[in-house]
């Protein structure tokens, strides 16, 4: 964004045609209007003493998701699941039936199957409106079959779609030398946090526990292990890596047995070392899931309970703390970036974000 530009096209005179010297009134492009109005937004939410405080939210994936866990391990915690599928069922939007990934959104396919996935697990009744509405949805969108891959990982590990609706990623993938065309370290830190577990319950084929046998095979508009579209082809670039996918996965069944064992425990031990017992794997919470998930389909976790794997939890006031800093730096950087008026200028200087638990705590638990 050109804020120079910007900046300069709100003065008196730009844009007018008559020079820096004539006297006209602030001429202000759409942009620079919306910027205004956003900036005055935020600074009245700030409270008196600097600082900003919302609800630290995520879409309704991560609540179904860990419904969904309990279930693949077969540790329901029914207290737990009740409140996850209460927060679900208000989240809903009625205005389309399904979950957004944000509040106000559009209709997101992928979060409302596992959303209706997991209030079906918690008891749902399938023919209850919201669940009848959510349904309906889903369908009119094509169905579960054109959910996003990762929703396709989940599904294929509760047998409800083959595992043919899944890109290949083998396990092999944590053994590859540095040299290689593909290696861990050339990729992001998400992308391999997450992929490396993901690539053990892949090349495992993990199977959920599933206690109660819960399906959702009413969200396919055609079933899904006759479905020959899970990779949809818009280009001959798509159909090449389409092609060359399907070759690599015909190949990795003929791989040796012990080649195979060697690669799940190389990958396992990868984010084994990465557990530190505090943080769970990045604060990513796809990653922590998969790699729990894992551990018990390798047998190092029985019976333990889900928190065990995954590292103790990031002590609340700590963790609101290290947020606090970086959402308030974001905040002070986005008013700053916009020339706030003078108006506004008090805002960045009397920032404050609590520098210790007790303050973190003391503004928490203030009504």
């Amino acid at each position: 964004m050109d804020l120079a530009r910007l900046n300069r096209d709100s003065e008196p005179g730009w844009g007018s045609g008559q020079g820096e010297s004539a006297v006209l009134e602030p001429q202000k492009s759409p942009l620079r209007e919306a910027l205004d109005r956003a900036t005055h937004a935020l600074i009245q939410e700030q409270a008196t003493d600097g600082h900003w405080r919302w609800e630290l939210e995520a879409d309704c994936t991560i609540p179904a998701e860990y419904i969904l866990m309990m279930h693949f391990t077969d540790e329901v915690d029914e207290a737990l699941q009740a409140k996850l599928a209460n927060y679900i069922r208000r989240r809903r939007d009625p205005r389309h039936g399904g979950w957004p990934l944000y509040t106000g959104g559009h209709f997101d396919l992928s979060c409302s199957v596992k959303a209706y996935y997991a209030l079906k697990l918690a008891g749902d009744d399938p023919g209850a409106p919201h669940m009848e509405a959510t349904r309906q949805a889903i369908l009119t969108e094509g169905g579960a079959a054109k959910a996003n891959v990762f929703t396709r990982i989940l599904l294929a590990q509760f047998d409800q779609v083959p595992w043919r609706a899944i890109p290949l990623v083998p396990a092999e993938i944590a053994r590859f030398p540095a040299w290689f065309p593909f290696h861990l370290t050339k990729i992001s830190y998400w992308s391999r946090t997450v992929m490396v577990p993901l690539s053990v319950l892949y090349t495992l084929r993990a199977k959920a526990e599933n206690p109660r046998g819960v399906g959702v095979r009413e969200l396919f508009t055609v079933p899904p292990e006759e479905e020959r579209d899970y990779f949809p082809i818009w280009s001959w670039r798509n159909r090449l890596f389409f092609w060359l996918e399907r070759l690599a996965a015909g190949v990795e069944r003929l791989a040796p047995r012990r080649v195979r064992e060697g690669s799940v425990r190389k990958a396992a031990e990868w984010y084994i070392e990465r557990l530190n017992g505090e943080h769970g794997l990045g604060g990513i919470f796809p990653a922590m899931v998969y790699a729990y998930e894992g551990l018990v389909q390798l047998g190092y976790v029985s019976g333990a309970g889900i928190g065990l794997a995954l590292g103790a939890a990031i002590p609340p006031a700590v963790r609101t703390a290290c947020l606090g800093l970086l959402g308030g730096g974001l905040l002070v950087l986005g008013v700053r970036e916009t020339r706030c008026g003078s108006g506004h200028a008090h805002a960045t200087d009397r920032v404050r974000v609590p520098s210790t638990t007790s303050d973190v705590d003391r503004d928490h638990t203030r009504s």
